[in-house]
């Protein structure tokens, strides 16, 4: 799930291209498992100025992480 996080948050990439380069770098997860966690663990959105959509963690994925790695990227 870390990996996934860290390739998506922010990202401006689309679906199919997400889920085919995760699943190029991690061959043992479907298509199917990846295109179900994005759609669980984040949310298509506009943020402050930007006028384009990006990916964003949900909260409560963001706080899964911060559990898991109260550190952050330093853990």
């Amino acid at each position: 799930m870390t990996e996934l996080v860290l390739m998506v948050h922010g990202s401006l990439e689309s679906k199919p291209k997400i889920i085919d380069d995760f699943n190029e770098q991690n061959a043992e997860c479907s298509k199917n498992s990846i295109e179900k966690k994005l759609k669980e663990a984040f949310i298509k959105d506009k943020r402050n100025d930007d006028p384009r959509q990006r990916y964003y963690a949900t909260d409560e994925t963001l706080q899964i992480m911060h559990v898991e790695f109260p550190d952050g990227r330093s853990n």
